[in-house]
C-alpha cells in the first residue's frame, strides 16, 4: 500500500530547484551564443539571407520564452517545497537555535528551508534575465 496521501505535495529535491535557473540560463545562453554565432558569421553564406536571420532571430525569442517560464516553474516549486518544508519542521534537539530565540531569530533553521529560499530567488532572477537577453531581439536584428 501507498502510505502518501493523495493531497499531499510530492517533496522535490533541492538541489534541483536550486540549481534549475541558473543551468537554464547556461543552455539558453550557451545556444543562443552558437546561433547568433553561426548565423551572422561572416565565414558563412547564412548570414547573406534574410530569411535564415529572421528565423534564427525567432527562434531565439521563443527560447527565451520558454526558458524564463520553465525557470519560473522551478521558482514556484522552490516557493511550494519551501512552505512544506516550513510546515513539517520540527526542532531538532541539538541545534541551540531553537532554544535561543536571539541566536535564531530571522534565521532559517534548515538547509532544506535554505536552499528552497534561495531556489525561489535564483530561479525568479535567472528568469528574468532570459527574458531580457531575449526582450531585445523583439526590436533589433540578431545580426
Amino acid at each position: 500500500m501507498n502510505s502518501r496521501r493523495a493531497d499531499s505535495p510530492r517533496r522535490i529535491t533541492p538541489w534541483l530547484l536550486w540549481l534549475g535557473g541558473p543551468l537554464l540560463w547556461c543552455g539558453y545562453f550557451s545556444a543562443a551564443y552558437i546561433i547568433g554565432e553561426a548565423v551572422c558569421s561572416p565565414k558563412l553564406a547564412l548570414s547573406a539571407r534574410a530569411d535564415v536571420i529572421q528565423t534564427a532571430t525567432t527562434a531565439i525569442i521563443i527560447a527565451a520564452a520558454l526558458s524564463a517560464l520553465l525557470s519560473a516553474c522551478f521558482a514556484w516549486l522552490a516557493v511550494r517545497q519551501w512552505r512544506l518544508a516550513l510546515r513539517t519542521a520540527e526542532p531538532d534537539e541539538a541545534d541551540h537555535t531553537q532554544r535561543d530565540p536571539v541566536i535564531g531569530a530571522g534565521r532559517l533553521e534548515s538547509y532544506r528551508e535554505f536552499m528552497f529560499s534561495t531556489g525561489a530567488w535564483l530561479g525568479a532572477f535567472f528568469g528574468l534575465t532570459m527574458l531580457m537577453m531575449g526582450l531585445p531581439l523583439v526590436v533589433l536584428n540578431l545580426c
